[in-house]
């Protein structure tokens, strides 16, 4: 940002002194605390942005200790005064705070940012520049999943550094992967794996409607079920994107500008070429295939919002007892997905915890020589080739299947679509298409307005094969171009 007094949501930042009266606010809690790191390959010490409160004593440009701001606390931010009460979350570069607005009554979110150097404040100034031009970008918002939509920002030395603080509309909902643990998305009544494929259609629907213009000015390096909120009512689903902290433009960064970054965010959520990056650097995706240096400038967040939903449908279909039925081929494939998901999950979770680790104990460089050594890149491969089987599979066997509605997938065509929007997004470092194109196919198969025309299924027992000689798909959607898509069967053994 090259003025300030250009921008009319950037003002002064400053503490209040305390009022005796304030407005009321619940008890000091830390929830959310992500675990998303930004490794940087262009540091000589091999320093990185860390989670304070998750990475235990690696320091940190954030601490409890040092932190200022507390329930109750009075913040002037600009020409408004905002109230803190409960900490919502710490991430990346520093916390996230519920707030009210003295002025309005409006609960508002708030994120301060510690920076040790003016690069560092910067940066931060230069995350609301991004939320910012988020209006721009996304002009019709109705039925899209929500975006955070700043109201004030300001900059204050604080101590030997710079504190930025945001001002933001609190979106309601909590992280995905939050949600997901506490069981309560699914209404009572009603089979678990047809609620879990409307529940996939919508998140997929709602952020495709955000991300395909998105994606054409910024990439958000982070979109996982962790900065994936969502909100459910009485079977029906509101997402949300948050933490802009990670994000680049898109137009420098496919024109070399990723170079200058490392792999950033959740490492469960990452494709082939990002752990190459993170394990080797940046020449190795140089002397790597076309493929992979495509897939990790162009593809890192379809690929991490493609697993968030396959993590969502996996998860939220546990509770269906069909999935023991060995008698369907639907029911069956269904199950080899939901077990390949469970390896790859197992994996991942295990490589990202050693990573934390080596971090926690300030052993950066060992643990990339050892996952080098490992070439986990190729097994993080392996996993996402078996997924795309799997996913294959059950594609094959929906077609195959003579029930459209009703059935324990509730809307066939609807589980067909959300099947090849994720054979779209997950990533195998394979066969990529253009980034911006990809978030439109994506849309255009989940484009609620979309009508379906299912032909007819051949099926030869005798060779196993299902064949597409019927098997049609026209899917006729209402965007700007008025595309039509033929989805043809293949056969599968």
């Amino acid at each position: 940002m090259d003025s300030d007094s250009d921008d009319e949501y950037w003002g002064t930042y400053q503490r209040l002194p305390q009022e005796t009266t304030r407005l009321p606010f619940s008890s000091f809690s830390s929830q959310g605390v992500s675990q998303s790191l930004d490794f940087s390959w262009n540091d000589p010490c091999g320093s990185a942005k860390l989670s304070a409160g998750s990475i235990g004593s690696t320091p940190s440009i954030f601490s409890q200790e040092t932190v200022e701001l507390e329930p109750g606390a009075l913040i002037s931010v600009g020409s408004r005064c905002f109230e803190l009460h409960d900490l919502l979350g710490v991430g990346s570069f520093g916390s996230v705070w519920c707030a009210t607005c003295h002025t309005s009554g409006a609960t508002v979110a708030l994120k301060e940012i510690l920076s040790l150097n003016k690069e560092s404040m910067e940066a931060a100034k230069l995350e609301a520049q991004r939320l910012h031009a988020l209006h721009d970008v996304i002009q019709d918002r109705s039925g899209c999943a929500a975006l955070p939509n700043l109201l004030a920002a300001a900059t204050a030395t604080y101590g030997n550094g710079y504190r930025t603080v945001m001002v933001m509309e609190q979106i309601p909902g909590e992280p995905l992967r939050q949600a997901l643990e506490g069981g309560q998305l699914l209404v009572p009544r009603g089979d678990p794996m047809a609620q879990a494929v409307y529940f996939a259609s919508e998140m997929l629907r709602q952020l495709a409607m955000v991300m395909h213009p998105l994606s054409k000015r910024f990439l958000h390096r982070d979109a996982n079920s962790q900065n994936i909120l969502v909100q459910a009512s009485s079977g029906q689903y509101h997402f949300g994107l948050i933490d802009f902290g990670l994000a680049v433009d898109a137009m420098s960064w496919s024109c070399g500008g990723w170079r200058g970054y490392g792999a950033s965010g959740d490492g469960r959520f990452w494709t082939t070429s990002s752990w190459m990056l993170f394990t080797s650097g940046p020449e190795a995706l140089d002397s790597a295939c076309e493929d992979l240096q495509s897939e990790y400038t162009l593809r890192t967040d379809l690929h991490s919002v493609g697993l968030s939903a396959l993590q969502a449908l996996v998860v939220l279909s546990e509770d269906a007892d069909w999935l023991n039925n060995h008698g369907e081929v639907a029911m069956e494939s269904l199950r080899n997905l939901r077990e390949a998901w469970k390896q790859y999950w197992c994996y991942a979770s295990s490589c990202w915890e050693r990573v934390l680790d080596a971090f926690n104990r300030d052993a950066r460089g060992a643990i990339k020589m050892q996952l080098r050594q490992e070439l986990v890149h190729e097994t993080f491969a392996a996993h996402f080739t078996k997924l795309h089987e799997c996913l294959l599979q059950v594609r094959s066997s929906l077609y195959a299947s003579k029930e459209c509605r009703g059935g324990k997938l509730g809307d066939r065509c609807l589980a067909l679509r959300v099947v090849e929007a994720l054979l779209h997004m997950i990533s195998t470092g394979r066969r990529w298409t253009d980034g911006c194109g990809a978030w439109e196919q994506v849309l255009e198969l989940m484009c609620e307005t979309s009508q379906t025309w299912t032909g007819h299924v051949l099926f030869f027992p005798q060779s196993g094969l299902a064949c597409a000689s019927f098997i049609l798909l026209a899917e006729v959607r209402s965007t700007a171009r008025k595309n039509v898509w033929l989805l043809w069967m293949r056969c599968y053994a």
